[in-house]
């Protein structure tokens, strides 16, 4: 549900407790992304995280 909502929408927040799947989540839409940025030209991609360690 997460992933259907945040290709579809222009902004998406993904939040919830540890164990939950963000992450995961997160790792799909950024490979849908990149594949689709090659062929569709979406423009730049901005990933905000709590901390540096989380975006590595």
């Amino acid at each position: 549900k997460a992933l259907i909502s945040a290709l579809t929408r222009e902004i998406a927040l993904i939040e919830g407790p540890p164990g939950t799947g963000k992450t995961v989540v997160g790792i799909e839409i950024m490979k849908v992304l990149l594949a689709e940025n090659n062929r569709a030209n979406i423009g730049p991609i901005l990933t905000i995280c709590f901390t540096n360690h989380a975006l590595d």
